[in-house]
């Protein structure tokens, strides 16, 4: 169409500061491969989606113990390295901090 121009996407926040998920090969066979988020990003997933009526909050038990991370804020770091700040729900926050036993 002429004078047909595509509206910009809105930013989600700076994506260059973002970490780019990239998978890690868990197997490669002749005939097949089979590749997996990084612990770090499932993490990540696990806290934003946040589900109270499925197993969100055991995933994100396990995955903070295998990390080796203790502090809430520690994780809250990997979140936002992943996703910007606005589109992390508070309910985020409250479920590592609840998994954590606290605050800080």
């Amino acid at each position: 169409m002429p004078g047909f121009r595509a509206r910009p996407k809105p930013a989600l926040g700076n994506r260059e500061n973002r970490v780019r998920p990239r998978p890690q090969e868990v197997l490669n066979l002749s005939h097949l491969r089979v590749w997996a988020p990084s612990a770090e990003y499932m993490l990540a997933m696990k806290c934003v989606s946040a589900r109270f009526d499925s197993h969100d909050a055991d995933d994100v038990a396990f995955l903070l113990r295998h990390l080796g991370i203790t502090r809430p804020d520690d994780a809250f770091r990997i979140v936002e390295a992943y996703y910007p700040h606005r589109a992390i729900p508070p309910k985020s926050r409250f479920l590592i901090e609840e998994v954590l036993g606290g605050e800080g």
